[in-house]
């Protein structure tokens, strides 16, 4: 969709090959002004690498955005036992890594509360695997669809 505008934040340069249409914003986010048109923010397992404190200013980063989108690694003993299941198949990098970030997911209601969304403002849904995902959609109820 070369006419949908879209931003991407992250540390690391601009990746070459990166259509022209999508801007790259190169940088800690905490430290970027946030975007001032609504919009859809997609964040997908990027979360769960922010402390606490780092989490609840990011919710003043996300409160212009019309619908939040957001996929993070469930904070249960189910997918730390699945992903132990998988160790004899697995780099030792890659069974360190999913360890630590399955420990730093999220347990459902957690991470709208840390993000400052509530039912008044928002209608959230959560929803979660066995597998070790949880998702969530957080869409303004202040604004309509058309704003976007």
């Amino acid at each position: 969709h070369p006419d949908i505008p879209i931003a991407a934040y992250d540390l690391a340069p601009r990746p070459k090959g990166l259509p022209d249409n999508i801007v790259w914003i190169q940088g800690d986010l905490l430290t970027q002004p946030p975007p001032d048109k609504n919009g859809i923010l997609i964040a997908n397992l990027f979360l769960h690498h922010f402390e606490k404190p780092e989490l609840i200013a990011l919710a003043h980063w996300l409160a212009n955005f019309q619908t939040l989108i957001i996929n993070e690694p469930l904070r249960a003993r189910l997918p730390l036992f699945l992903g132990k299941m998988l160790y004899p198949f697995i780099h030792p990098v890659t069974r360190h890594d999913m360890r630590v970030s399955i420990e730093a997911g999220f347990i459902h209601g957690e991470l709208p509360n840390l993000l400052g969304l509530d039912t008044n403002s928002h209608s959230i849904q959560e929803e979660s695997t066995f597998r070790g995902s949880i998702r969530i959609i957080a869409k303004r109820k202040d604004l309509p669809s058309e704003a976007i």
